[in-house]
């Protein structure tokens, strides 16, 4: 639906997406998140884990959080702290670009699930990151993790 917008609402779409980067705060209603329960088989369906749980975010923060990942890509390809040979891939999300950060700036080893995202987001802003967005990539980090 996102892509079949003119281009006049694509513009102010990408408005808003900058936006929210100055502004450093995710619009309240991008935080919704639907919980859709779907049975397992011959399961009973009483019970709580007899259901698989799908998590549905509003599709504007799906398509923001690949905007986020473009502008990560960008700035690890110029960031003369890492080479070229660590930039992101196409088909790869924000979480994944940023555990390669995560990795070059805290040596994290297997412990991604327990980041200081403070000291992320310290060390992301040390590095030359506007502290709105390294505010909003912590935020992204945060769902991925509930997810």
């Amino acid at each position: 639906m996102i892509s079949n917008l003119p281009s006049n609402a694509k513009d102010y779409l990408l408005e808003i997406f900058n936006d929210v980067i100055l502004r450093g705060e995710i619009i309240e209603e991008w935080k919704k998140l639907v919980v859709v329960p779907i049975p397992k088989p011959n399961k009973n369906f009483h019970l709580a884990n007899s259901y698989h749980s799908i998590y549905l975010l509003f599709s504007i923060l799906k398509t923001f959080e690949r905007m986020i990942n473009n502008r990560l890509e960008w700035w690890m390809r110029f960031h003369p702290l890492l080479n070229q040979q660590l930039t992101f891939r196409k088909g790869l999300g924000t979480t994944d670009a940023l555990a390669v950060i995560v990795t070059l700036i805290l040596d994290l080893q297997g412990a991604y699930d327990q980041i200081d995202l403070t000291l992320l987001r310290t060390k992301l802003e040390m590095y030359g990151l506007s502290p709105h967005l390294c505010y909003i990539i912590t935020y992204l980090i945060t769902i991925e993790q509930f997810l």
